[in-house]
């Protein structure tokens, strides 16, 4: 019985996106099974993973303010966060698909468009796991963050006036 199955572009296999036998393994095999060639065992403190995403600032800093701490309140934290480094990434690729038109670069501004639009995308549909937070789960710790509020987010403000959508007045209603 096959325990796992992962697809990957082995350079010792033939083919494009192929099931790589190298990465298919049973229980009974797993814990002295060969390192494939494409896996890197010798890390630099500086080549590791962990260090270079930072994960070691980036998954402490989610506190919660609630006390006793509210269960609901990570899953609050974490998603704007997400949608904060979201934003960071849609205003760089704004910046970068600005550049290319200015240098008339066409088709790298509109490749960092459609990047854009997939970002948008992720940013939208994240918003669905939020929908699993009822309103009396959130009441039980939306004091904690006092007159705090999403739209006092930069980010969110930058993005209305860099593609152009907040030079022109908006209506409000």
């Amino acid at each position: 019985m096959v325990s796992w199955l992962a697809y990957w572009r082995c350079p010792d296999c033939v083919g494009s996106v192929t099931l790589c036998n190298h990465f298919t393994s049973t229980a009974a095999d797993m814990s002295d099974r060969r390192i494939e060639k494409c896996i890197y065992t010798e890390l630099s403190p500086d080549d590791h993973y962990a260090s270079y995403l930072k994960l070691g600032k980036l998954l402490t800093a989610q506190k919660p303010l609630s006390d006793p701490p509210h269960p609901d309140e990570l899953l609050f934290i974490i998603q704007h966060q997400i949608a904060e480094l979201w934003m960071k990434l849609l205003l760089h690729e704004f910046d970068r698909t600005i550049a290319f038109f200015r240098d008339d670069a066409l088709p790298r501004a509109i490749k960092c468009l459609h990047r854009v639009r997939q970002v948008q995308n992720q940013l939208f549909g994240q918003w669905k796991v939020l929908d699993t937070l009822t309103p009396t789960e959130y009441a039980g710790f939306r004091r904690v963050f006092g007159k705090a509020s999403g739209f006092q987010s930069a980010q969110y403000r930058l993005l209305e006036f860099v593609p152009g959508i907040g030079r022109f007045q908006r209506d409000d209603r």
